[in-house]
């Protein structure tokens, strides 16, 4: 019965998703961030470039796999759909999954009905850009952690070095939490659980780094420069700007005075791609040396704020009330009960350590530089589970008061 229960939300799941792809379906094939740019590169010559030049602007993962999907079928906007919607339905699966690992089958499919439905994964199901894959790679990169140190086995722990590495190639601020918090928490998971700690860290640690650095290395015969992650993507920018800049008046016109009158941007704006990012990142530090009091209360606002639960007013695809309502409804209630379930849970099983550090790493890694709503994306997998696992226990309790 479950199974046949299971597949159902899958199957309205797809439908969900696949709907919202056709009702936008758009006239031409949009080179949002310019991933299809990218892609497109990728499928004619086997490489990532723009204007006839290699490029590092955006992490590879996505653009990549979209360019094997153009590759095979065209480059149209059905292969997108198709591809955003399968990674969708695979997350859904994975949800489930881990839902079913760490605490019971009924707060796997608890996790699915909320993960089928929510509105944001279904929104950027239809969009050409890597939200929904790293929306898959946030829950794989975590499950591949959580089934290696159940089952105690080198290749376990292989594939989740393989799988971090992967997500680090699809955004970077992956690669924090896969290099420095993934091996701190096996660390403290072996000693707990009497494991092999330094071998099964240093097999992880070892399949990561034999994946990732075949992308600094691309970039270094590319460019004659190592570059780790991207150039020209904006995080150099976003780190200075936003510190001179208040968040809450992104996209104004007050926004666009400051920077148009601050002399560290319009010299930025005079520099090579490469040049330009260092230049940012540089100017960036100088500023917190200067005032590293204002740079705490900025990334714990921040790292705060990534947990709104309604997104601020500002221009979007849709009116604002509307987003606000359905955020309203879904964030409303998600968020807080994921928050509780981690209080009640604790670490009830211990691998739940590894969720902890996971969102902690990100929203920290995010606060560091910049924050969006989208980004939380990756962390909603994880706070769904875990808020299904609240409303599990609030209904094991009501049925234990009227029994």
């Amino acid at each position: 019965m479950r199974k046949h229960l299971t597949a159902g939300i899958l199957l309205l799941g797809m439908i969900l998703r696949l709907g919202y792809c056709w009702s936008v379906w758009p006239k031409e094939l949009p080179n949002t961030d310019n991933y299809t740019l990218l892609a497109s590169s990728f499928a004619d010559t086997w490489s990532l470039a723009e204007n006839g030049e290699l490029s590092a602007h955006r992490e590879p993962a996505y653009p990549l796999l979209l360019g094997l999907g153009f590759k095979l079928f065209g480059k149209n906007y059905g292969v997108v759909m198709a591809l955003n919607c399968l990674l969708g339905g695979l997350t859904l699966l994975l949800i489930c999954k881990a839902g079913e690992l760490l605490f019971s089958p009924a707060v796997g499919l608890i996790s699915l009905v909320i993960a089928a439905i929510y509105p944001p994964f279904i929104y950027y199901s239809a969009r050409p850009i890597r939200e929904t894959l790293i929306v898959f790679m946030a829950s794989l990169c975590v499950l591949t952690l959580i089934s290696a140190v159940r089952h105690n086995r080198p290749a376990g722990f292989i594939t989740a070095g393989l799988a971090n590495a992967l997500a680090g190639l699809t955004t970077t601020p992956f690669l924090p939490f896969g290099l420095i918090m993934v091996p701190l928490t096996l660390a403290i998971l072996a000693a707990w659980r009497r494991l092999r700690n330094a071998l099964w860290i240093a097999l992880y640690l070892a399949a990561f780094a034999a994946l990732y650095f075949l992308w600094p290395l691309r970039n270094y015969m590319a460019f004659g420069t190592w570059v780790i992650s991207t150039v020209g993507s904006g995080a150099g920018n976003n780190f200075y700007e936003y510190q001179i800049v208040p968040q809450e008046l992104s996209g104004t016109p007050a926004h666009r005075k400051i920077i148009s009158q601050d002399p560290v941007m319009q010299a930025s704006g005079k520099l090579p791609p490469i040049e330009q990012e260092q230049f940012l990142w540089k100017a960036g530090r100088e500023l917190i040396k200067q005032k590293p009091s204002a740079y705490v209360k900025l990334v714990a606002w921040r790292f705060l704020d990534l947990y709104r639960l309604v997104p601020n007013p500002r221009s979007y695809d849709i009116p604002y009330s509307t987003v606000y309502w359905v955020s309203a409804l879904t964030n409303g209630w998600i968020i807080p009960l994921g928050l509780l379930g981690i209080v009640l849970a604790r670490a009830r099983p211990p691998e739940l350590l590894l969720i902890y550090s996971f969102l902690f790493s990100l929203s920290f890694t995010f606060a560091l530089v910049f924050t969006l709503l989208r980004y939380r994306l990756p962390l909603m997998p994880w706070l769904i589970i875990l808020a299904a696992s609240t409303l599990q226990r609030a209904w094991r309790r009501i049925c234990a008061q009227s029994g």
